[in-house]
């Protein structure tokens, strides 16, 4: 019965809560005009004869209505007492204001014996702002102590590693949701040292982490990633996962308007560990070529085609043409970007056309150059698993070689103006069909580069961290079965960069095309399967080995134990961004490319064996191999 009135009182004052609370401001505004006008007669020694007059009376009585329509007019009354902040305060000072000058009229209007005007207004708005701010805030400290001592769920001791904007934010957040469970004790900001945030000390420098965690016994540690250098970040992670805290990052996220809150907080990637930072493009220079043009962009519904995209929407192009046969794909990436015009400004010129297409079919290519004037060609569509090429080289040659010929030829006969193709470091002394099919096409690409209008280029790169079918999903997806975790093998190494950073080396890139160059990213040092694995069960919370055992299964066909970045004998300079190389090296003519494009072309319609198609591809790259291919 009790529970049942409860639920009562409570469906009634959610119903009619604006009125009392409304109800509630005005009783302040009338007690605050009541000890304004006891104050003035204490400290100007006045008659108490206007307290009793008819004109006072009349005066209390306006100011009602005075207050209640500039209340109901600014919406005070709306506002949830429980979030009460600055600009709560900020509004309800802005309406005493607006009243007090109306009330200032009115107390000459009706000629209130013995106040006086300036003091006993100066003093009743001071009281009604006081009195208005003061019940909100002891009411919101009231509700989040009320809440505190409900919550059985024991509070982690947490620090913020970075005094900065962000961190005041996310210190807002932790301290009013309780369901985050989090008690911060204080910051970490080797800049301000001894200071005070909200309330909090800055304890200490960031070389005074580890002190502080033990001194505090800290469980948990946020890290604002604009409060230290990339390096530093990651050498900091390092160390703090080796140590028994909780790890959580702060990121920032561009389509979030600039802003901070705990739905930018993560637990710590392995791109926090591995990733270089923010790559430096000189805005100007890629601006130049994609705002206000149409961009086509191929394995749109890929993750490095999908986010090719989404950094050249960056730009503000005129149109984007996504363009892939992976349906699915597709149409989540155009959801995404229409949910990202629709909710941020400046992309409204900007139109995005999926297209279903299969590169492969030459004519339906050429009708869509034909219709579409296409100005800019992202280039990323190919088969790339290097185990099921193996088995099936006629994809690899069918998709990555003739598929990329046709792109490449509607390109050019539509007078493209620049031409970007996505290759690999697979493609560099290739062991295997994937990497003979991309090298391939760097070839065909540079071939035709000469005697045409259209800038080309090709983009050359290591893994990315997080792309589909890559090693970190599934290391992700071994882990959350409860493991092994499988690896090829122990020694096994490669190179890493993250999504956006390589799509966003390759949006610089395409400024510097020229004639057919090769472009390299700077990927950094090769890390080892092995340390990536471990890493990455340590982040899951797990002890390799003992919690989740880590197995080797043996290289597949046509795997390296290594990646290299450049050919044999290949020279490279540093373009004026220091994370990109261009390559130079001395292609076949365009002749003997045709020749051998002819030859791969019978052996596919003649049914060649998957040994006679390796046999092929390799000699068409002028590089022998004695790797055998599976299922001949």
């Amino acid at each position: 019965m009790q529970h049942l009135e409860k639920l009562i009182i409570q469906a009634r004052y959610s119903k009619r809560r604006s009125e009392i609370l409304l109800g509630g401001d005005i009783l302040i505004v009338v007690v605050s005009l009541l000890i304004s006008g006891v104050l003035n007669l204490v400290t100007h020694e006045l008659s108490t004869s206007y307290m009793h007059s008819y004109s006072f009376l009349l005066f209390i009585i306006g100011m009602i209505f005075v207050y209640g329509s500039i209340f109901l007019g600014s919406n005070i009354h709306r506002s949830l007492w429980t979030y009460i902040g600055a600009k709560e305060v900020i509004s309800i000072a802005k309406a005493v204001l607006v009243a007090s000058v109306i009330q200032s009229a009115l107390l000459l209007l009706l000629s209130v014996p013995g106040i006086p005007i300036i003091p006993y207004t100066i003093a009743s708005a001071c009281l009604i702002i006081l009195g208005m701010s003061g019940m909100r805030i002891a009411y919101r400290t009231y509700r989040e102590s009320v809440q505190l001592k409900s919550d059985p769920t024991p509070r982690q001791r947490a620090l913020i590693i970075g005094a900065n904007e962000s961190g005041y934010i996310l210190l807002k957040e932790l301290q009013r949701n309780i369901r985050l469970h989090t008690n911060v004790i204080g910051f970490i900001d080797s800049n301000r040292v001894g200071h005070i945030i909200n309330g909090l000390p800055v304890l200490g420098g960031v070389e005074t982490v580890f002190e502080t965690i033990k001194q505090y016994d800290i469980s948990l540690v946020y890290v604002t990633v604009h409060s230290l250098s990339s390096n530093r970040l990651k050498k900091l992670i390092k160390e703090l996962s080796e140590e028994n805290v909780q790890i959580k990052v702060m990121k920032f996220n561009e389509e979030s308007n600039k802003r901070y809150g705990t739905n930018n907080i993560a637990d710590v990637s392995l791109e926090d560990l591995l990733g270089r930072g923010q790559v430096k493009l000189d805005q100007n220079e890629v601006a130049s070529y994609l705002e206000t043009k149409a961009v086509l962009v191929t394995g749109a519904g890929g993750s490095i085609g999908g986010q090719i995209v989404r950094e050249v929407m960056r730009f503000h192009p005129k149109i984007i043409y996504m363009l892939d046969v992976n349906e699915n794909g597709l149409y989540l990436l155009d959801r995404e970007l229409a949910f990202i015009k629709q909710n941020n400004t400046g992309y409204e010129e900007t139109e995005i056309v999926p297209l279903v297409v299969n590169i492969r079919e030459r004519e339906t290519l050429y009708e869509v150059f034909k219709l579409h004037d296409i100005d800019v060609v992202f280039h990323a569509a190919a088969h790339k698993h290097v185990p099921l090429m193996e088995a099936r080289p006629q994809e690899a040659i069918k998709n990555n070689i003739f598929g990329t010929n046709n792109v490449m030829e509607c390109a050019l006969a539509h007078k493209v103006e620049r031409f970007i193709m996505i290759s690999t470091d697979k493609a560099v002394n290739p062991t295997n069909i994937m990497g003979a099919s991309k090298r391939m096409t760097e070839i065909l690409m540079q071939s035709k580069a000469t005697k045409t209008s259209t800038k080309m280029a090709a983009v050359r790169f290591g893994n990315v961290l997080g792309s589909n079918g890559s090693v970190v999903p599934i290391f992700t997806e071994q882990i959350k079965k409860g493991g092994p975790v499988t690896i090829t093998s122990r020694e096994i190494t490669r190179y890493f960069m993250t999504i956006p950073e390589a799509t966003q080396l390759v949006l610089q890139a395409g400024y510097y095309a020229d004639e057919g160059d090769i472009f390299v990213l700077d990927m950094g040092k090769p890390i080892k399967i092995i340390d990536l694995a471990e890493n990455l069960i340590k982040l899951s919370g797990y002890e390799p080995y003992t919690e989740i055992d880590i197995v080797e299964t043996g290289l597949r066909p046509g795997e390296k134990m290594y990646e290299e970045l450049f050919l044999d004998g290949e020279e490279h300079v540093r373009t004026k961004n220091d994370l990109i190389f261009r390559s130079q090296n001395q292609p076949p003519t365009r002749e003997q490319v045709d020749k051998s494009l002819d030859r791969l072309s019978n052996a596919i319609t003649n049914n060649a064996s998957a040994k006679a198609l390796k046999e092929e591809i390799f000699l068409a790259i002028g590089q022998q191999t004695k790797l055998e291919v599976v299922n001949e």
